[in-house]
């Protein structure tokens, strides 16, 4: 006859043991996996964000163009302050074009004045013939 709950009880031992030796391997490797990939976001972070202009960080943080809200302003002026030797663009549309000072369209409806250089490094060119 079979004793069901010797086995029962030995089976829950060696179920114990397992789970047992099994923590004890996987939580060093775990602990040494999650620095790993702490280390790794870290140096991701630092050098993505090195030698990189405003307009490509911006796009690394979500903006769809690259050229987020910090870099759009409601004035020529606004925008002179923020990169001054630089020429001012027009941005109009959603085709990530821009309108140069001497074109009819520059500062005419909905849109925003941006750094030429910025613009350009986010994907934008001039709709100016």
């Amino acid at each position: 006859m079979i004793d069901i709950n010797a086995h029962t009880i030995q089976w829950k031992e060696h179920a114990a043991r397992f789970r047992r030796t099994i923590m004890n391997t996987l939580t060093p490797l775990k602990l040494g996996l999650a620095a790993a990939l702490l280390a790794a976001t870290a140096a991701t972070a630092s050098s993505t964000t090195e030698n990189v202009s405003p307009s490509a960080q911006n796009e690394q943080m979500g903006a769809t163009t690259g050229l987020g809200e910090s870099h759009r302003f409601p004035t020529a002026a606004a925008a002179t302050d923020h990169c001054p030797g630089d020429t001012i663009v027009w941005l109009h549309g959603p085709n990530l074009t821009y309108y140069l000072p001497d074109t009819a369209k520059y500062g005419k409806g909905a849109g925003s004045y941006a750094c030429k250089a910025e613009a350009d490094d986010a994907g934008f060119t001039s709709a100016s013939p």
